[in-house]
């Protein structure tokens, strides 16, 4: 108010109009509001001068000043339209007398009356300051005020007496910009990881525009710009509201890999359990027979003519060999097969053998006999005389025949000598045990197709 009459009786006016008659009882107060902030370099805040009247019908207020430090905070001008810079005024009173900055000390004057004979009650703003952050620090804010005293601060009620009773000040804090953030880049997907406010500019006094819940998903398409202590980014949502958050309530998104197709296994077909195979026990070497002279076979008589009639001619039986296939399971030196228990028989052909020959007559080699299964269980005589033991299954433990072949090729595998009576008693039963134990069987002592298979590969 005082810068806005002459100098010859502008201030008499005030402080007799206002300040000048019997002394008051005090009560009104002048606030800042916020009274503390934390800031960064190159933000914008803004401080609002607030004026309670306590009750008191007030019809001018004076601030005469307010004092900040200019290095660290810089007023922005808020009425664009007068010369200079100046605060934003507000409507409490209609009049504002006085509105100046002194950007270089660091003053702010402003005053406010109503000279229509009104007045304010109550509580409002009646100017506000924007500042910006220049430098990091902290300044204080403070509005010059002594008691009683007509030459400071001062606000005054329908009869000019000054009723203003105290002040409170304020104290702002400006950090320096930190790294600009590279959690994100221009381009990432990113998702909300709680509900999070989307602002029209980075900054926590930024026009909320609205929020987003916990999983929207965005695409980043400006920033980051650093204010209040937050990294912004400026998110381009895929739905709802476009705008300004904080990286904190933000996580880069990453579309998760799909999962393979797995390759359909086709259904095993049971296989059948194989048969166990016998080990078989090592064939001895025979040692080779000499090889007789075959004997000629004599010419049968020929019929008629006396003296040494003859004229009649030898006939020889038929040279056509006969060939046999072996069964399933049979190898080289086994008599019968460990899978079906078949007899197993030679395909060996000499040349010149015929069924009852011993030896060939076209190259004296001796004949292969030819096997006559027995329905005993035992192997029967060849062409040859020579008896070949075998044995099929079942095993006839009450039958004797069997039992002697059985003593036999025991003695013979084992080098024992049991009593081939036919007689299959304790000594019969601990040789097969020892047998079977000899050859990796179980020795049980029952001749089953096992031990039937190893029996046979004793004697080829």
């Amino acid at each position: 108010m005082r810068k806005n009459f002459s100098p010859k009786f502008g201030l008499f006016v005030l402080l007799t109009l206002f300040f000048g008659f019997a002394s008051p009882a005090l009560a009104a107060t002048l606030s800042l509001s916020p009274a503390s902030g934390s800031f960064t370099v190159g933000e914008n805040f803004t401080v609002n001068v607030l004026l309670n009247t306590a009750g008191v019908n007030i019809e001018a207020v004076d601030i005469y000043s307010l004092r900040y430090n200019p290095t660290i905070l810089q007023v922005q001008d808020g009425v664009t339209s007068t010369t200079g810079v100046q605060i934003s005024p507000g409507t409490l009173l209609p009049t504002t007398a006085l509105n100046s900055v002194n950007a270089t000390a660091g003053t702010i004057q402003f005053s406010q009356l109503n000279l229509e004979g009104g007045y304010y009650n109550g509580t409002g703003t009646l100017a506000s300051i924007t500042f910006k952050a220049l430098a990091a620090g902290t300044s204080a804010v403070t509005i010059d005020f002594s008691p009683g005293s007509t030459s400071d601060s001062n606000t005054s009620d329908t009869t000019s007496t000054d009723r203003l009773t105290g002040v409170t000040n304020g104290t702002y804090t400006v950090s320096g910009i930190p790294a600009p953030s590279t959690r994100f880049s221009i381009g990432d997907t990113v998702e909300a990881t709680t509900t999070i406010n989307v602002r029209a500019t980075p900054s926590v006094s930024g026009t909320l525009l609205g929020a987003q819940t916990q999983g929207a998903q965005g695409t980043v398409v400006g920033g980051p710009t650093y204010a209040n202590g937050y990294h912004w980014w400026q998110i381009n949502y895929n739905t709802g509201v476009d705008g300004w958050s904080a990286e904190d309530f933000l996580v880069e998104y990453t579309a998760p890999a799909p999962s393979p197709t797995p390759t359909p296994s086709p259904s095993p077909s049971p296989s059948p359990s194989p048969s166990p195979t016998p080990t078989p026990t090592p064939t001895p070497t025979p040692t080779p027979e000499p090889t007789p002279t075959p004997t000629p076979t004599p010419a049968p008589s020929g019929g008629g003519g006396g003296g040494g009639g003859g004229g009649g001619s030898s006939s020889r039986p038929s040279t056509t060999p006969t060939t046999t296939t072996n069964p399933v399971g049979c190898l080289a030196g086994y008599l019968f097969s460990p899978l079906t228990g078949a007899s197993c028989v030679t395909s060996t052909v000499v040349q010149g053998c015929v069924t009852g020959y011993l030896f060939s007559p076209l190259t004296g080699a001796r004949c292969p006999t030819t096997t006559v299964s027995g329905s005993a269980g035992a192997g029967t005589s060849t062409a040859t005389g020579t008896v070949t033991i075998y044995f099929t299954k079942p095993t006839n433990t009450a039958d004797r025949a069997t039992v002697r072949n059985l003593q036999t090729v025991l003695n013979r595998a084992l080098g024992l000598t049991l009593k081939v009576d036919g007689i299959y008693g304790p000594a019969s039963l601990a040789a097969v045990k020892a047998f079977q134990a000899r050859n990796g069987l179980v020795a049980d002592g029952k001749i089953g197709d096992l031990t039937r298979a190893k029996l046979n590969l004793v004697y080829p």
